[in-house]
């Protein structure tokens, strides 16, 4: 099992240890915070310095976010040594990725994983939906198309169902799970940003809390928003810890 770091600024390094044998760097869901080409630099030197792997992760993306990406990408298709990988959530940043060479994994935005909190919770007597719910929207076509791409892995939420382990089994990919948030949706600008017709929240930027949780009728689980996304939070992965589970990678996302 390879075990990955989650971090989104530069300086969130310091929350490495050597537990972690990789590093994922980027905002996987907001086209507004793109890394710059030198923080991605320094993010490249502290993963050779260290003997680390590296995932770039990309959020869905306006034409401005593309470009701002296409010079990252550059970089990293020029770089010798250093095992790197993009996480792909906009089909648009397909051909760049394509070009450049490096590994291609397909984002938590493109795999459509079923992730509300209550599916499973209202059954039928005697019949259980939870293994439907389980399962990635993911046929033999949409199969072949990625192995076309060279898409080589799938990223997942761990949510609190599970997947579907035989399905993943079947499917000629690798998996990550990310822990604990499990994303359910976004909006296009963050929530509690200036400007003012998406703004939710009154208040200075300064004054605003990184993370608001939210209380949701007929969902007991608590919601919260981080930046423009929606997730909850499911810290137990036990089940997939393990050398015959085809999910090799666990991806953290730690908070100072």
């Amino acid at each position: 099992m390879e075990y990955a770091l989650n971090i989104q600024h530069i300086d969130q390094c310091d929350l490495w240890d050597d537990r972690y044998q990789r590093i994922y760097f980027g905002d996987e869901f907001c086209n507004e915070n793109i890394p710059s080409v030198d923080d991605t630099k320094r993010l490249m030197d502290f993963c050779s310095q260290h003997a680390l792997r590296m995932t770039l992760v990309t959020p869905f993306l306006t034409d401005r976010g593309v470009d701002a990406y296409a010079g990252i990408v550059r970089l990293l298709s020029g770089c010798q040594g250093l095992d790197l990988e993009v996480v792909l959530n906009d089909w648009g940043f397909l051909p760049l990725c394509r070009e450049s060479g490096v590994k291609i994994s397909l984002g938590r935005l493109l795999t459509h994983q079923p992730s509300d909190p209550r599916l499973g919770t209202h059954r039928r007597p005697g019949k259980n939906i939870s293994e439907k719910w389980q399962r990635i929207p993911v046929n033999t076509y949409f199969t072949a198309f990625m192995k076309e791409q060279h898409i080589e892995r799938i990223e997942l939420s761990n949510t609190a169902l599970g997947v579907a382990k035989e399905q993943l089994d079947e499917m000629p990919f690798s998996f990550s799970l990310h822990v604990p948030d499990v994303y359910l949706t976004l909006t296009r600008y963050p929530l509690f940003s200036g400007r003012d017709r998406f703004k939710i929240f009154s208040g200075s930027g300064a004054s605003l809390p990184e993370e608001i949780v939210i209380a949701i009728k007929n969902i007991e689980t608590p919601i919260f928003i981080r930046k423009n996304a929606f997730f909850y939070k499911n810290p137990h992965f036990e089940a997939y810890d393990g050398e015959d589970h085809p999910v090799d990678r666990i991806v953290y996302t730690l908070y100072p």
